[in-house]
């Protein structure tokens, strides 16, 4: 398997996860500035649907997990931006391995972080979300958590195995 921080694909994904992850978070984190029609509405012009489609996202949502998980997106949207840093700029090949750390431990917490979220949703009699048909609920969020937990899950298995690969390597030079 080849060395993955040289797919732009994975460079490309990570980068459009930090953009999302970090535009979800600040409008969580600057409600009530961020929800339709106040001061800060016009950075999340979408979210005037979106927080009729998802309760949680709304202001009287008080249970205060979507500015934990909003905590959270912004640990791994810097996690990912520190790849990008290491892959495009530094990228010698120390970089790349920590490059490879940096992606693995940011896409098990988007992975787990996305799974909380459904957990979350699913122990609470799916309350923010069951007032939609069903085709909203798949196009608007099932979809979207498939896409996040599908894909860090797989590049954690692909950024570990490139990791072990490494060590392996490295210990086999070592005991020759």
């Amino acid at each position: 398997m080849t060395d993955p921080t040289q797919n732009i694909w994975i460079s490309c994904w990570l980068a459009v996860s930090a953009l999302v992850c970090s535009w979800d978070a600040l409008f969580c984190l600057f409600r009530p500035h961020s929800l339709p029609g106040n001061s800060l509405s016009v950075f999340w012009g979408p979210y005037k649907y979106y927080v009729e489609f998802d309760l949680s996202y709304g202001l009287d949502h008080t249970t205060g997990f979507i500015n934990a998980q909003s905590a959270g997106n912004l640990i791994e949207a810097l996690l990912d931006l520190v790849y990008l840093y290491l892959v495009l700029k530094a990228s010698s090949p120390k970089s790349r391995t920590l490059a490879c750390v940096m992606a693995m431990v940011s896409t098990v917490m988007t992975g787990y972080k996305t799974v909380l979220f459904i957990l979350q949703e699913y122990f609470s009699d799916f309350s923010s979300i069951r007032h939609n048909p069903f085709s909203e609920i798949f196009l608007k969020w099932i979809f979207p958590q498939t896409l996040f937990v599908v894909l860090p899950l797989y590049l954690t298995y692909v950024f570990g195995d490139h990791l072990l690969r490494l060590a392996n390597t490295a210990s086999a030079k070592k005991n020759l």
